[in-house]
């Protein structure tokens, strides 16, 4: 691997632009070829970043990486102050393999099968060593952090031992409690989890599958909004004006009709709702989805999701997220998912939300008079 220290500009050309001011980053050159861009903080995640295969083409004043994508990121440096180069060798990676990953997801859809009356907070809640599988609120109101493994051994429960001395420093969870999950526990793993004051539970996988396909627990239902949801979508929307625009039965009709994704949670009542359009589209779909059209040849543009006060805090603005981005890799038309969040009024539980999720800001545009938004993009590469 290849560090360099140097202070630097970045500019990235491809299906979004991008730039970075002048500031001193570390850029890291992998065996790979994948080049990333950091700063000092931030955690894991890179400034900026091209992806193998690349071609690198070194200058004495900049750095230009081409993709066969025709993506440009071109670095200026001003000065280095280091170059090295380090032999890493071989590393196994992390254990989480496809079968757990998707485990995580299925529990994440109905914690409930863990623990009876457990609610999703957050899919890989972040701490400073590293994020927890799920952070899930308990009927009693206590926190419950849970740690997923295919196959639970004594290092899981002691994983999870750790994540809960960072958790238990934000007093603004309250009391935390954790559970160990895997499709099989070691004897030993059991024991040490009892021992550490950690529940544990295994779960089937193939009937967690079933479960899913069966019953689409996220959804409830069928996931596509009907006309028997237009009152509940109409409420609901409505309740949360300004924060969505106010929407009247003809408008949400031919949203419907136009829309790419129309999703709904929960049943009699729904819980939360979306709308996407695709790009393409002839109609006046406001000065938002204008501004995208205006840029972007193709993308899928979130016009509106709204979750009812009643289930806030629940993880399901993030379920709906999740499932949309899920749709659109399925569809392979596209790998851009746009929208926008208002700066002024500000929006700041929103803006950190989608930041949390990979959007970064594009631009801003004033909507109407007095309406700020920050129009957001997140590549699904």
């Amino acid at each position: 691997m290849r560090l360099v220290v140097a202070r630097c500009t970045v500019n990235y050309v491809g299906r979004l632009e991008a730039s970075l001011p002048e500031a001193t980053r570390l850029i890291m050159v992998k065996n790979d070829g994948c080049i990333a861009i950091h700063a000092d903080g931030g955690a894991y995640k890179p400034l900026n970043w091209m992806n193998a295969p690349n071609e690198l083409r070194e200058f004495p004043d900049r750095w230009e990486i081409t993709n066969p994508k025709n993506e440009t990121l071109t670095i200026n440096m001003l000065e280095v102050f280091s170059d090295a180069i380090h032999e890493l060798g071989e590393d196994p990676g992390l254990s989480k393999d496809g079968v757990e990953a998707h485990l995580q997801e299925l529990l994440a859809v109905d914690p409930s099968v863990i623990e009876d009356g457990l609610t999703l907070i957050s899919r890989e809640y972040p701490t400073a060593i590293g994020p927890v599988d799920l952070l899930c609120r308990a009927s009693d109101g206590t926190t419950v952090a849970i740690e997923v493994k295919r196959r639970g051994e004594i290092d899981g429960v002691e994983q999870l031992g750790r994540y809960l001395e960072y958790l238990r420093a934000d007093t603004s969870l309250g009391l935390i409690r954790g559970v160990f999950v895997a499709q099989s526990i070691k004897p030993q793993a059991r024991t040490l989890a009892e021992t550490r004051g950690l529940s544990w539970k295994e779960v089937d996988y193939d009937e967690l599958r079933g479960r899913r396909k069966d019953d689409l627990r996220l959804f409830e239902r069928d996931t596509q909004l009907e006309r028997a949801d237009f009152a509940d979508v109409i409420r609901m929307n409505n309740d949360n004006v300004p924060a969505v625009s106010h929407i009247e039965l003809d408008e949400l009709e031919q949203d419907v009709r136009l829309a790419r994704h129309a999703l709904v949670i929960g049943d009699a009542p729904i819980r939360g709702f979306c709308t996407t359009f695709a790009s393409g589209l002839t109609e006046d779909l406001g000065v938002n989805y204008a501004w995208f059209v205006a840029r972007y040849p193709h993308f899928v543009y979130l016009d509106r999701v709204v979750i009812d006060d009643a289930h806030r805090s629940q993880g399901l603005g993030e379920m709906l997220y999740v499932e949309v981005e899920r749709r659109i890799r399925e569809e392979a038309t596209t790998d851009l998912f746009v929208c926008e969040v208002n700066l002024q009024p500000r929006n700041d539980g929103s803006l950190r939300f989608h930041a949390r999720l990979g959007f970064e800001q594009v631009g801003e545009q004033e909507s109407k008079p007095g309406l700020i938004v920050a129009m957001l993009a997140k590549r699904l590469r």
